[in-house]
């Protein structure tokens, strides 16, 4: 296993995110800071805004299985009962989607989240204004796919089963 890409937005400027994402809409980015993180450390804050992803990075080559984390604190809910934050794609393609419900729980999706299908959700409600260790595992593949969801180091959703949306079974950008 290799380390693809890291990033804790704390060494650098709001106008600098173009050194690390391959691509940026910074109408929902409300700022990087370093007040913004964890522990008083550097983060990355955003509004919930159509025009999803809000940004992204290529990572130079395309993977079937892929391990991605972050920490994830909730400020409030969106407007809106359904609100991807986190996608999968294999170049223009979306090979899976995540997203939060108004109700704190998070939906899994087998290509964009409005009009793709969904392949369940978690039961566990994600509280506002608490931090949460997020971890997706993905494999890209049909009919032998999976997705795991580890919340805090828990195991929070599992599937198994057909997740490929198009012909590729692979993923090549993280977007947020």
């Amino acid at each position: 296993m290799t380390l693809l890409f890291i990033d804790s937005f704390d060494h650098y400027i709001f106008n600098s995110m173009d050194d690390k994402w391959t691509a940026i809409d910074r109408s929902p980015v409300s700022s990087i800071g370093s007040l913004l993180g964890r522990h008083g450390t550097g983060g990355a804050y955003f509004e919930p805004a159509a025009g999803d992803p809000r940004f992204s990075r290529n990572l130079g080559a395309a993977y079937q299985t892929l391990f991605v984390g972050f920490a994830m604190k909730i400020r409030q809910y969106g407007q809106q009962s359904r609100e991807a934050f986190f996608h999968l794609l294999n170049d223009t393609v979306e090979k899976i989607s995540y997203a939060l419900n108004s109700d704190g729980t998070l939906d899994v999706w087998r290509g964009p989240e409005q009009t793709g299908t969904k392949l369940g959700n978690t039961f566990r409600s994600l509280y506002q204004g608490q931090w949460y260790y997020m971890e997706f595992q993905t494999t890209i593949d049909s009919p032998t796919g999976s997705i795991e969801i580890r919340i805090n180091g828990a195991t929070e959703f599992a599937f198994s089963g057909n997740t490929l949306n198009g012909t590729s079974t692979s993923a090549n950008i993280v977007a947020f």
